[in-house]
This record gives C-alpha cells, structure tokens and sequence, in this order.
C-alpha cells in the first residue's frame, strides 16, 4: 500500500469495502477467532548422516500455498 495509497485505503474501508494487504510472508488475511494468518511454507530436504541425525536442510522445490491449499513446485531433493 504504502504512504501514497493510504488516503484510498482509508476511503475504501470507510466504504465498507475491503482491501487486501500482503506481508512479507503472505497474506495479512487474519483468523478472527484465533488471530493467524496463513502463511505459505516452503517444504525442506534435509540431509541426515551415518546415525540418522539430521545435519542439515535445504528448500525442496515445493511450497504449501495457503491460499490454494494445495502444493505448487516440483521436488528436488538430492
């Protein structure tokens, strides 16, 4: 939106109508029951050793969309 948007944000919300803002993880669509928003999150590869202990991570390619609800991007784990 920022400060040169803000006069018609603010005459749009007095209208009654709706505006939608994005931050800088998603959507600022909050619950009103319980205050979240959903937030698209990326899904990890990670990297295990000799043991089975988790040594490290990586983005896989594939993100949940909150939106949509459903996965978008292709899985490219090593």
């Amino acid at each position: 939106m920022g400060p040169a948007a803000i006069f018609e944000a603010v005459s749009a919300l007095r209208a009654g109508e709706n505006i939608d803002l994005t931050g800088a993880t998603g959507s600022l669509d909050f619950d009103l029951d319980d205050g979240d928003a959903p937030v698209d999150q990326a899904r990890l590869c990670v990297s295990v050793d000799a043991d089975g202990r988790a040594t490290g991570s990586m983005e896989s390619g594939v993100v949940d969309d909150a939106r949509e609800q459903k996965l978008r991007g292709a899985l490219h784990c090593p």
